[in-house]
Order: C-alpha cells, then structure tokens, then sequence
C-alpha cells in the first residue's frame, strides 16, 4: 500500500487503518472456558458470576456462544447444570436435608432464569339467567324483505 501523502501523517493513518478492515479486538475465548461453565453451574452459579470469573462481561459470553458451536453447547448444559442445582437445592429444602437458601430466593431464581411459574387453575361455577326475551314473526321478517 503506497501512503497517500508522507507530509500529511494523518492521511496515512486513515489509509494504513482502511487496510485492516478487523473487526475489532481479538477475542479472549480459550476452548477450556467450556469445562469451567458446566463445573460452575453444577455449583449453581448464574452466567454473570461466570462472566466475572473469566474477567469479561456477561455479553461477551453471548457473543462466544454465538461464535463457537462448542461453547454454545457448553452453555446451555451449563445452564442445565444450574437448573438442576436449584432443583436439588429445593428437594433438599423440602426433605430437611439441608437448611441453605430460601424457597423464595429459590422460586424466585428457578422464575426468572428458567421459566418455571407458578399455575393456579381457576374454576367458575353457577348459572347465569337472562331477563330479556326476543320474539321474532317469521311474518314480519318476510314483510321486511319483499319488494314493494
């Protein structure tokens, strides 16, 4: 690439940045990233505890599961992973095995971050009467309709 102008450093910048055309700064995604996501989320920690534990943001980490079919996968098993956790964590609560957490904070975790809701199947009983009365004269519909 021949520079534009040698006097005018700033229009050589302009062409030598042209050239490059990269897409910004190189990535920090490391192939090991997968196991740690799984681990963590078997230990119930959320993607942003994750994003802080690799020292990027949480987008960053959409972004690599965007780009790399194998952290994809690692994702949403870690992600599983996490939801089981939580699952665990209840029974655990509900059997008096463990004491830790809360079963608002674990309802709360398992509806925002897994789609689990609470369904409340709601039944109406009764009758409904009607007071009004309509006649019709099959007489006077035809009335109506014939040409005069």
């Amino acid at each position: 690439m021949a520079v534009i102008a040698k006097e005018n450093n700033i229009m050589a910048q302009v062409a030598v940045s042209k050239e490059k055309k990269g897409k910004g700064r190189p990535s920090t995604y490391d192939k090991s990233y997968c196991k740690k996501v799984i681990e963590w989320g078997k230990k119930g920690l959320a993607p942003v505890q994750w994003a802080v534990n690799l020292d990027v943001n949480k987008d960053t980490l959409l972004e690599w599961a965007k780009n790399n079919h194998d952290f994809s996968v690692a994702y949403k098993n870690g992600m599983d992973a996490r939801e089981q956790w939580l699952l665990n964590q209840g029974m655990n609560r509900i059997t008096g095995k463990n004491r830790f957490g809360s079963d608002s904070m674990i309802k709360f975790l398992l509806a925002c971050n897994h789609g689990y809701r609470e369904k409340i199947d709601v039944e109406l009983s009764g009758s409904l009467e009607t007071t009004s009365k309509v006649e019709v004269s099959f007489a006077s519909l035809l009335q109506q309709t014939e040409p005069e």
